[in-house]
């Protein structure tokens, strides 16, 4: 009887470790488990949150295509400018909204007192060393500079506005032979699908837009990237962006009331070859 309650001791000794061992072990899966339930919650909560952003960039980019397309609709006959303002991933911009105006480029800086331009900007770049027209450039089947660095154009043939991407000539030389007009610069947008580009650094950007046959002039409020300033013309629903000349550098529109306003510097550039696309009624 008493080996047989020695053993029994014994027994009872062994078993009171694993007691307590199971207890830790049951306070660490349920610390665990809790991890395991705050990052489920907190994955969540992100998962919502980015799709809710995705939504309203959706919708924000919907409402705008569907404001484009009833502006179309609706716009008066009356040859003229519409300005609008959009903010499309924290990127503001002025949307100049232009209706049954004639497009066509020019060189030097147009007559403010000329009440038949509606809009005036500036359209390819000039070289800082010799002054030259970078690109392509025609006027009214005129050829005035050669060169393909920059895939992008904008062709103008009576008065009508074709943008893309092409290194040819056949746009251009369609251009020379029906007195129209060219002109060469980078892609932003080509088909709905964002281009890269090289130009670095942040400036107020400016963009030549054709979308569902209307012409739109569209320009940063603020200094952007070209990335981001491109980003949102996609953003918005544009099909296809042609840049033009940022910066400060010196145009002009006038409101359906006839008063002048400047875009950018308010005093006249003097350098040659400084060129514009001019919209007139």
């Amino acid at each position: 009887m008493r080996n047989e309650d020695d053993e029994i001791q014994i027994l009872g000794s062994a078993e009171t470790p694993l007691k307590k061992d199971s207890g830790k072990n049951r306070r660490i899966r349920m610390a665990v488990w809790m991890v395991a339930f705050i990052l489920a919650c907190v994955c969540l909560i992100i998962f919502i949150y980015l799709r809710q952003q995705s939504a309203s960039d959706q919708l924000q980019s919907e409402t705008f295509s569907s404001a484009i397309r009833d502006e179309a609709e609706t716009a008066s006959n009356e040859p003229g400018i519409h300005i609008s303002s959009d903010l499309v991933n924290d990127v503001p911009l002025t949307i100049y909204s232009l209706h049954q105006l004639q497009a066509d480029l020019q060189i030097n800086f147009p007559d403010t007192a000329d009440h038949s331009i509606v809009l005036a900007i500036p359209a390819a770049d000039v070289r800082k060393d010799n002054q030259e027209i970078v690109g392509d450039f025609v006027v009214q089947g005129k050829e005035l500079s050669f060169g393909k660095r920059k895939a992008g154009y904008c062709s103008i043939i009576q008065g009508k506005i074709e943008i893309g991407i092409s290194t040819d000539d056949q746009e251009k030389e369609e251009c020379i032979s029906q007195q129209g007009s060219f002109f060469r610069q980078y892609s932003l947008v080509f088909n709905g699908n964002t281009q890269k580009n090289i130009l670095k650094g942040k400036a107020f950007r400016r963009a030549l837009v054709v979308h569902e046959g209307k012409t739109y002039v569209v320009i940063s409020k603020q200094r952007e990237s070209l990335y981001d300033f491109t980003e949102a013309l996609a953003d918005l629903g544009f099909q296809d962006a042609l840049y033009l000349v940022g910066g400060n550098s010196l145009g002009f529109y006038r409101d359906k009331t006839g008063s002048l306003h400047f875009i950018g510097k308010t005093e006249k550039e003097n350098y040659p070859n400084r060129n514009y696309i001019v919209f007139r009624k």
